[in-house]
């Protein structure tokens, strides 16, 4: 027995020695032992199969690695993509609020066309009035301007030539005449 266990502790000095140096990287235990399996024929074909298992690890984790620098590529595609889409709303914004003021400036544009053909309306229609007016006597003009609000009376006077004005504040009632006087001479200047 004691030889045995002589032997026995030779065994696992070997074992430890060959575990130490393994661990040293000067020598490979792991090829050792393939190679070594390999030449027996009952374990050739486990070994051959651990090798293309080995092989099929190898190239499953390149296509993983691949995949990886794929996914990775296509994240920085979509963040650009995203960007790009950010930019795309931005001038969409801008464009629609461009064109919501030029809309609001054309409408203001047409309102103010309409004003002013309103406001030549009523200074043709004030200078035919006028210009009828002053062919009539000054007592019918006197009674067609009694009817009349006080601003219409002014624009019509102011509308006719001053010798006609004259005439007409003449024969108005004094308190009157030096009411509109300073209106109708202040919108004669205007014109």
């Amino acid at each position: 027995m004691k030889w045995f266990m002589v032997v026995l502790a030779v065994i696992a000095a070997l074992i430890v020695g060959i575990y130490v140096l393994d661990l040293a990287d000067i020598i490979d235990v792991k090829a050792i032992t393939m190679t070594a399996l390999d030449k027996w024929s009952v374990t050739h074909p486990y070994i051959e199969t651990y090798r293309l298992g080995l092989s099929e690890d190898i190239l499953l984790q390149e296509k993983k690695d691949e995949l990886l620098a794929f996914e990775a590529e296509l994240l920085e595609i979509q963040s650009g993509l995203m960007e790009r889409q950010k930019n795309l709303d931005r001038r969409e914004q801008e464009l629609n609020s461009r064109e919501k003021r030029l809309e609001d400036e054309r409408l203001a544009l047409e309102k103010d066309r309409q004003d002013l053909l309103a406001i030549k309306a009523n200074v043709e229609s004030l200078r035919v009035e006028a210009m009828l007016l002053s062919e009539m006597e000054t007592r019918s003009v006197l009674a067609i301007l009694e009817n009349l609000p006080e601003d219409r009376k002014v624009d019509l006077l102011a509308s006719m030539d001053q010798d006609t004005v004259i005439a007409i504040l003449q024969s108005m009632d004094p308190q009157e005449a030096a009411a509109l006087l300073p209106k109708v001479s202040s919108k004669m200047e205007g014109r």
